[in-house]
């Protein structure tokens, strides 16, 4: 019985760990990403997180510890999931940057967007 409760401990504080709540601004961020969404209530986020400016590549990149970075999956006109996708929410303009695989969007500016964003959350 003492072996069930530890396990049950264990199993709960590592759920508590793998959902971040230190994740500044986050319910903002959803509520910007969502607003540019086809399907708003489809939306499913997964790791979601501050950039750390010290770490940005290039000074001319403005970054800030209260944006958001992460990835969203959400439904397209068709009714289909269509696979996560990056974004980036700047908290100080409250602008989303996010690949949104629309078709007139050519294949060459969707990398570069998604290039974009990698360079601005310190994901390469």
């Amino acid at each position: 019985m003492m072996t069930l409760r530890i396990l049950s401990f264990s199993a709960a504080v590592i759920m508590l760990v793998a959902c971040d709540p230190s994740v500044k601004n986050e319910k903002e961020a959803i509520s910007a990403v969502k607003k540019i969404l086809i399907d708003p209530s489809s939306a499913q986020f997964e790791g979601l997180f501050n950039p750390d400016p010290s770490k940005k590549p290039s000074k001319a990149i403005k970054l800030d510890a209260n944006d958001v970075c992460g990835m969203v999956n959400s439904k397209n006109r068709f009714g289909g999931y269509v696979g996560a996708t990056m974004f980036h929410y700047s908290y100080e303009d409250k602008h989303v940057l996010i690949v949104d695989g629309a078709d007139d969007m050519s294949p060459e500016l969707a990398e570069v967007m998604r290039q974009a964003i990698k360079f601005r959350c310190t994901l390469i």
